[in-house]
């Protein structure tokens, strides 16, 4: 019994997972996956050209969702990124870097 209610946590918690390839728009050669989480941004996996991937915990810097955009720190950076709820929600959108370094498309 325990074991099957175990199984069934695990298989729902993963079931709402998704993961958004989001290709720089201004050709950096940087790639974001983002992951997300019944409509919350859970990770962002920063692939840049020549490195390793690096994964951030991002913390969400505004509470609004009634805007179109989200605003995220990563950790560790100084990076900011705007992030269309669109993404969230359809899983495609803009994002975008704050010190203007860089745009993503997302789908």
């Amino acid at each position: 019994m325990v074991v099957l209610l175990m199984m069934t946590l695990s298989t729902t918690a993963f079931a709402s997972t998704e993961f958004v390839d989001c290709f720089s728009m201004r050709g950096t050669g940087h790639e974001l996956t983002l992951v997300v989480a019944r409509q919350e941004l859970r990770q962002v996996r920063v692939l840049s050209s020549g490195n390793r991937q690096r994964a951030f915990l991002p913390i969400r810097l505004n509470n609004q969702t009634t805007r179109a955009y989200s605003f995220y720190k990563l950790p560790g950076t100084s990076m900011i990124l705007e992030v269309s709820n669109s993404i969230l929600t359809d899983l495609r959108g803009i994002v975008r870097a704050l010190d203007g370094s860089d745009t993503f498309s997302c789908n």
